[in-house]
């Protein structure tokens, strides 16, 4: 039989987990810093296989398959550090730990994330996470820590671009939001895709899929130079199929391409172009990118890899497949069977 304390230990959680309020936002992109052993902190540790993490609306995106919730709950020490404080530890220990290996300050922490343990055969990353600030830190099965900091790369492009005395750079984003790097195509569709509302079958511009994804939706009413360009390109002729050919210049066919724009590299914009609308007489093509450069399309890239920070474009933890050039081209690089880390 269960104790008394169990019991209300058990209830008490549950309360946690029913009042949690103003958790600091977990959402965003991350970027991995280093990896600790609590017990071992002068170890070397394996880095986890997510270097990079992708969270929209509490939803983390580790594999096209594996999309981890995550809850927030009022912080209690016994909730992160159930592990360790069985162990004999307190959490004057694990908040002077925390302080010294990642500058992480506990005591600032109100609320923490719990992944939904229905997700465990494939998150092998973390069950706890905890957020301060621009520090977020992954807890793997109680000892192990992950820190990693808060991209903010969109947001420092814009910022650059909106300033910038170059009218090259200025026209370049032609005053849309970048979208963050690294890019990954199934987190795209798993976190974002399903927040695009149509009106009348017609895909709609939308803000929720930020700071990640900022899709735009290129129409015959669009007045700004990137957007014109997205629509009257030829797809099909860049190398796109579908039976109809209805994506060789798609607004004038009356389509309404949905892109991102990324941080521009120099002078030169990564566009990824796709084409959500469905209709049952009508063969959609797959998803492009394109690159522009002096106000003109100059290469399409027909795959689907996702770039990184590097603007190099790989699948999966396979060697990246291209790169992107300061010329606005798309060239391919030399395959290996070894594998790479992930971006």
């Amino acid at each position: 039989m269960k104790s008394i304390y169990s019991t209300i230990n058990y209830l008490l959680i549950g309360i946690c987990y029913a009042t949690a309020s103003s958790a600091q936002s977990i959402d965003g992109a991350w970027m991995l810093d280093r990896s600790v052993n609590y017990e071992e902190p002068n170890a070397k540790v394996p880095p986890p296989a997510a270097k990079v993490l992708q969270i929209l609306d509490g939803k983390l995106g580790l594999s096209p398959r594996c999309m981890v919730s995550l809850s927030a709950a009022n912080y209690y020490p016994g909730g992160p550090f159930q592990s360790l404080l069985k162990s004999g530890e307190d959490e004057q220990a694990i908040e002077s730990f925390l302080l010294n290996q990642f500058t992480f300050k506990l005591r600032d922490v109100k609320s923490f994330y719990q992944a939904d343990p229905k997700m465990n055969d494939c998150n092998d990353l973390a069950s706890s996470f905890l957020v301060s600030s621009d520090k977020l830190i992954a807890i793997h099965a109680g000892f192990r820590f992950y820190g990693y900091t808060r991209s903010n790369n969109a947001a420092v492009a814009a910022s650059a671009i909106s300033t910038s005395n170059q009218p090259s750079a200025t026209i370049a984003l032609s005053g849309l939001i970048p979208s963050q790097l690294p890019f990954s195509v199934a987190n795209y569709m798993g976190l974002c895709a399903a927040k695009l509302q149509t009106v009348k079958g017609i895909p709609q511009s939308t803000s929720k899929c930020g700071p990640l994804y900022f899709p735009y939706v290129a129409s015959r009413q669009s007045k700004d130079a990137l957007s014109k360009l997205v629509g009257s390109h030829l797809y099909q002729k860049g190398g796109a199929e579908n039976e109809s050919e209805d994506y060789n210049n798609p607004v004038s066919n009356n389509l309404h391409p949905v892109f991102l724009v990324f941080p521009p590299m120099g002078d030169v914009v990564l566009v990824r172009v796709d084409d959500m609308e469905k209709a049952e007489e009508r063969d959609p093509i797959r998803g492009v990118y394109i690159a522009i450069k002096g106000g003109k399309v100059i290469d399409q890239l027909n795959e689907g890899c996702s770039f990184d920070r590097s603007y190099l474009c790989s699948s999966g933890d396979k060697k990246p497949k291209f790169q992107l050039l300061d010329t606005g081209k798309f060239s391919r690089l030399p395959q290996t069977d070894k594998a790479s880390p992930r971006p």
